[in-house]
C-alpha cells in the first residue's frame, strides 16, 4: 500500500512564503543582536530553517553537503578504478564526513527531549491541581 501526498501549487507557496517570513525574522534578529530563536511563536518555527539564518552559515552548510558528496563520489570512482564493489566502505566514508550534522541533529534532539519533559512536567502538574485523571503518557 503507498500513500501518496499531493500539495496544490497555493499550498506550496504558503508554505514557502512563510518559510521566507520567518528567515526575514530571524535575520532581522541577528542584526539587532538577538538569537535567531527568538523569533519561535505559535505562527513561527525555526526548527529546520536554523541554517538560514544567515548567509555564511547558509553557505557553510552548503559547503558542508558538498564535501560530503565529493568523499563519495572519490570513493566510488576508486572502487570502480580497481575493479572493487563495497557498498559499505563508501557507506563508512559518508558517516565519517557527516558528523558534524549527526552533532547537531543530536543537540537538537536534546533540546527537544528537555521541552518535551518540561511539557510533561506541566501537564502533571495541572492535572493534580485540577485533579485530572491523565494517562502516563501526558
Amino acid at each position: 500500500l503507498s500513500i501518496f501526498f499531493c500539495m496544490q501549487g497555493r499550498d506550496y507557496a504558503r508554505i514557502k512564503n512563510s518559510a521566507t517570513n520567518t528567515i526575514i525574522a530571524m535575520r532581522r534578529a541577528l542584526s539587532l543582536g538577538l538569537d535567531p530563536s527568538s523569533v519561535n511563536s505559535k505562527k513561527r518555527c525555526i526548527r529546520g530553517l536554523e541554517n538560514h539564518s544567515s548567509d555564511s552559515i547558509t553557505r557553510k552548510r552548503l559547503l558542508e553537503r558538498a564535501a560530503g558528496r565529493r568523499v563519495v563520489l572519490k570513493e566510488q570512482s576508486a572502487q570502480r578504478t580497481s575493479g572493487v564493489n563495497d557498498p559499505l566502505a563508501i557507506a563508512s566514508v559518508s558517516i565519517l564526513n557527516s558528523r558534524l550534522a549527526k552533532e547537531r541533529a543530536a543537540l537538537n534532539g536534546e533540546r527537544d527531549a528537555e521541552d518535551a519533559s518540561h511539557i510533561q512536567e506541566g501537564a502533571i502538574e495541572f492535572s493534580s491541581m485540577t485533579r485530572c485523571e491523565t494517562s502516563p503518557d501526558v
